[in-house]
């Protein structure tokens, strides 16, 4: 007897009409050759309208340069507008849920390169999508601020004959840094301390005067690179866990662009008195673009932390709470599918039939689709009762034809019996459900 490989598929009917086909067709003691069955293979599934890498990296440029245009704009304008860091945080937060609520369903909506980086070690996404999706975040973010560049002033803060600020010193203001250029040292009581000294007084006498509340100074804080680097790995790596938790398969909420945006909010709002909160390489070089200046030298560790931030979530997911169907099968397109990995709304669908072909799973081959169940290295060699709520969906049969086949088994049977035909043995190779 040969192995036999079977196809079966779930057709749109409901579970009583399936029983009743399924008895109507082993009603009988005829015996049913299944090599002589054709049954119709799922068809694959459709292609969402704009899922290529082309329409993919399209809706991360456009994501990306509303989540920059936004937040940085809202950093720049801030003190215009009358808002402070928790505004600028809320702005960059809203912007992120309307990005993934707009193209998410696209790109899967990341919009920041440690978040892709992080999904792709996670193995929620394709690392041949890796660089094409850095170099559309980079110039999305970048675009972004070309757009604010444009529309600033060359002058700003002007008081006539005294102080004015330029459009790049104002993008410094907006960029992310840290020691002098925190946002939270300040240089101001620093120099007040310096005139004092000037004046003859000693640092004792400073100090006195300070406890005596004659003299006052803002607070100031000297950040230093290894604590804006723990700061940002930190802030990135809850960041994206909190992605790869809420668009598991396993999780049954519906609005993971809200979650994810305001967990963005939470954790800038943390940041930004420090660093003035990045948690995004491509927010932080656009900035750099036309900020220049100190804030070169200092792009690194917002580059770089960032991305070991989003490293540190994936290899958590994978060791504590990634799927076991994921568990050396790679990845496993939604229905819906966006390429060759799932956006948010869709989530990551695991075969959940009885049927799955776990084996498979386990070697690392590409696990089943959903929906469809394939019975690998079938052998039968005795007679067996079938009883699942499962129809077989066969090609180009009808009624008639049913009839003239059920007739001729029937033939069969009884020629059989009457010693015609005396092998009770099933010839070899034949692969007999009865």
């Amino acid at each position: 007897m040969t192995s036999d490989r079977i196809t079966m598929t779930e057709p749109a009917t409901t579970q009583a009409q399936g029983d009743a086909a399924l008895a109507d067709e082993f009603d009988n003691d005829s015996p049913i050759n299944l090599q002589d069955e054709i049954f119709e293979p799922a068809p694959p599934a459709p292609a969402a309208i704009g899922n290529g890498l082309v329409g993919r990296i399209g809706a991360e440029f456009f994501g990306t340069f509303l989540l920059v245009f936004v937040g940085v704009g809202a950093a720049l304008y801030g003190s215009i507008l009358g808002f402070g860091q928790l505004g600028v945080a809320l702005a960059f937060g809203i912007a992120l849920i309307a990005g993934i609520a707009a193209v998410g369903s696209i790109s899967g909506g990341h919009f920041n390169p440690a978040v892709t980086f992080g999904l792709t070690l996670a193995g929620r996404a394709s690392w041949k999508d890796l660089l094409p999706y850095w170099v559309s975040q980079l110039a999305g973010g970048s675009f972004a601020t070309l757009v604010l560049w444009a529309i600033t002033p060359r002058q700003v803060n002007v008081l006539t004959d005294i102080s004015s600020t330029s459009r790049a010193e104002l993008f410094q203001n907006a960029a992310n840094g840290f020691a002098a250029h925190s946002p939270a040292f300040d240089s101001s009581a620093a120099d007040q301390v310096k005139q004092y000294l000037a004046q003859g007084f000693t640092a004792d006498q400073i100090k006195e005067a300070v406890a005596a509340g004659q003299v006052t100074f803002k607070d100031s804080f000297d950040i230093s690179w290894t604590n804006a680097l723990i700061l940002e790995t930190v802030a990135v790596a809850l960041f994206v866990g909190i992605i790869l938790a809420v668009t598991d398969a396993r999780t049954k909420i519906k609005f993971q662009p809200v979650v994810i945006g305001l967990s963005l909010a939470a954790l800038l709002a943390l940041a930004m008195p420090l660093t003035n909160g990045s948690l995004n390489p491509a927010r932080s070089f656009a900035t750099a673009v036309f900020a220049g200046g100190w804030t070169w030298g200092q792009l690194w560790v917002f580059i770089v932390a960032p991305l070991l931030g989003g490293a540190i979530a994936a290899l958590f997911y994978r060791g504590f709470a990634a799927p076991n169907a994921f568990i050396g099968a790679g990845i496993v397109p939604a229905a819906q599918g966006s390429g060759d990995f799932v956006p948010f709304e869709a989530g990551i669908t695991a075969p959940t039939s009885e049927f799955t072909d776990e084996a498979a799973v386990a070697s690392g081959d590409q696990a089943t689709p959903a929906g469809e169940w394939v019975l690998e290295d079938v052998i039968v060699d005795e007679v067996v009762s079938v009883d699942v709520p499962l129809t077989l969906s066969k090609t180009n049969e009808t009624a008639s034809a049913d009839e003239a086949e059920a007739s001729a088994l029937a033939e069969d049977e009884t020629t059989a019996a009457n010693g015609d035909e005396n092998d009770d043995d099933e010839p070899e190779g034949d692969t007999v459900l009865r």
